[in-house]
């Protein structure tokens, strides 16, 4: 085996990638190069590569000596071996990400053209060669990628089908199809799934309802990841489409479409902030659908706080009912007639629940839900100094029936969940930004929970250019920070601090600033004070201690001319809010 220099070597690694034009064997080619000592380079190359050739004839030649040419020259004289040669059944199912480049791709046999074509025709072609030509069954080529995930409700359908090579051709485009949508290449997706729906017309009227249906479902993902449309399609067709895919599920029609499909549809409809149609969605039989209405008539009625309460209410129990233990659940098919006539039953299952949370986009439709959880919280934690904030919580109940039945771990659980999507969806809502302030809180993780309300405090104020709105940075606030400064042994950062409140709280100051270890900035943070008794105090501290350097600095501060208690009202305020705006820009830099 031949030895050269590591630069060397990775500039034939490349160029033999390139000559497979897939990138996906990147690792597995430097894997083997690194471990398989006995192999030549050009034992790896792809069979219509002309990489051997490139290296005999070209400038790499003269890094090597004569007896490693001569070893090299076998490659030329003989027939080439390929890279694709050494692929067992096993590997052929590893990968299946979609080529961009599918004409380009150069694949030795079929089932290796089938594993990266995305292409129709070619598939077609392919699947036609394996089942006339070589023999092979329309079972083999279907199973040939555990990837290839056909739809439960579609699984059935096509292996009743006629054992054929239209067969595995449809079970291949879904399969592909699912597998692009997977990944997120939603156009391409369209493209499989409109071919199939072509293919099985005249075979199954169930199998073609399926796929137009899956059809709506990458359109809808594709919207809810970016709004943006197919080709030659309007917002308008996307509604109406989706509008008659929930009909068909409260009309009780005998095919229905997958729970995955019914929830972006309810989910899209409230994203867009159709309200009016979902609040008229009574009596539907799905649950999904059925929760979309009952927030809907919350935000229809926003404004009134006496509707309000009286529609929440709905809303309260049927969350109670899902994270009820033990709770009956509505049936596999996701319609029970009972639902209408028991209030008891669950509507979904907890997990199905927590997966639909994380589809809603609207912000007054997440700051609802975000307020039930919340409130949820607050009432089963039942401790008033970790309660946690949100927007709409007066609106609901003030107690909680049985406590002892409901899953808390699964409520604080969905809570989480429900939090990180809704700082994914939107990073900068400053009430959200509060509420997951809260909630590190009150689980003990002072030092997130410090970021989070100096990231609320940065967004509502840019960046304390402005003074923040007080629903949002309370007395409760400040006495939150102090407490996660003490904890975190920033014991300057608590004084000034303690100057926030509504009241001056003198004795956690006094005691804060006696500490002698700070993990903080100290004396620097004393120009950020601007209470005189604070001042007077360090004063008389650092000259008790000898520390006559924090002394000066300490009395620098307490002599600015804007502090004295002679100016107006205006100067003093505008002295205070000078100091506030350093203070809380000095915080918002260190934590976040």
């Amino acid at each position: 085996m031949f030895k050269t220099s590591d630069l060397i070597i990775q500039g034939i690694v490349d160029v033999l990638i390139e000559d497979n034009t897939n990138l996906i064997y990147r690792s597995e080619l430097e894997d083997e190069i690194g471990t398989k000592g006995d192999r030549h380079l050009m034992d790896l190359s792809a069979a219509a590569s002309h990489f051997n050739h490139a290296i005999m004839n070209g400038d790499f030649k003269k890094h090597f000596n004569e007896q490693e040419i001569m070893e090299m020259s076998v490659y030329i004289r003989e027939p080439e071996l390929s890279y694709a040669d050494s692929f067992d059944d096993a590997t052929l199912t590893c990968s299946s990400f979609p080529s961009s480049r599918d004409s380009s791709v150069s694949l030795s046999n079929p089932e290796q053209q089938l594993m990266y074509s995305y292409d129709p025709d070619i598939i077609r072609h392919v699947v036609s060669d394996l089942c006339t030509k070589l023999g092979r069954s329309p079972a083999y080529v279907m199973s040939l990628n555990e990837k290839w995930k056909v739809p439960r409700e579609m699984h059935q359908v096509i292996y009743n089908l006629t054992s054929s090579p239209d067969q595995a051709y449809i079970y291949l485009l879904v399969g592909k199809a699912c597998h692009l949508m997977d990944v997120r290449i939603y156009e391409r997706a369209r493209q499989l799934l409109m071919v199939a729906d072509r293919v099985v017309a005249e075979l199954s009227y169930t199998l073609s309802k399926h796929i137009r249906w899956y059809t709506l479902l990458a359109d809808l993902q594709q919207y809810n990841m970016n709004e943006s449309l197919g080709e030659n399609s309007t917002l308008q067709d996307l509604i109406k489409k989706t509008k008659t895919c929930i009909t068909s599920v409260r009309l009780g029609q005998d095919i229905q479409p997958s729970h995955n499909i019914i929830q972006h549809c309810a989910a899209f409809l409230m994203n867009i902030r159709d309200i009016g149609y979902l609040s008229n969605m009574d009596q539907s039989g799905s649950g999904h659908i059925e929760f979309c209405r009952q927030v809907a008539c919350m935000l229809k009625e926003l404004p009134s706080v006496k509707s309000v309460r009286k529609l929440s209410r709905e809303i309260w129990d049927t969350v109670r009912n899902i994270y009820t233990i033990g709770s009956q659940r509505i049936s596999s098919s996701g319609r029970h007639s009972a639902i209408h006539r028991d209030p008891t039953i669950a509507i979904m299952a907890v997990e199905a629940f927590q997966t639909f949370l994380t589809k809603f986009k609207d912000p007054s439709c997440i700051s609802v839900l975000i307020s039930c959880f919340t409130k949820y919280y607050n009432l089963l934690r039942d401790d008033i100094s970790c309660e946690i904030y949100s927007e709409y919580v007066q609106f609901w109940p003030t107690v909680v029936n049985n406590p002892n039945t409901l899953n808390v771990r699964a409520i604080e659980e969905s809570l989480s969940i429900l939090m990180q999507h809704a700082l994914v969806t939107n990073p900068s809502q400053p009430s959200w930004l509060r509420t997951q302030a809260d909630i590190h809180f009150a689980n003990n993780q002072y030092s997130p929970a410090m970021k989070f309300y100096m990231e609320s405090g940065v967004v509502a104020s840019d960046f304390f250019s402005i003074a923040v709105p007080k629903s949002l940075y309370d007395d409760q606030v400040y006495k939150r920070m102090i407490k996660c400064c003490l904890y975190l042994q920033c014991h300057t950062q608590v004084a000034v601090l303690c100057q926030f409140t509504d009241e001056v709280d003198y004795t956690t100051a006094f005691k804060a600033l006696q500490e002698r270890n700070s993990y903080d900035a100290m004396d620097s943070y004393y120009s950020c004070i601007w209470d005189i008794s604070i001042l007077e105090f360090l004063v008389h501290l650092h000259t008790r201690r000898g520390e006559m350097d924090k002394r000066q600095t300490a009395m620098k501060a307490l002599s600015q001319l804007d502090l004295n208690s002679n100016n107006p009202d205006d100067i003093i305020q505008r002295a205070l809010q000078i100091r506030k705006r350093k203070f809380l820009r000095a915080l918002a830099k260190q934590y976040l």
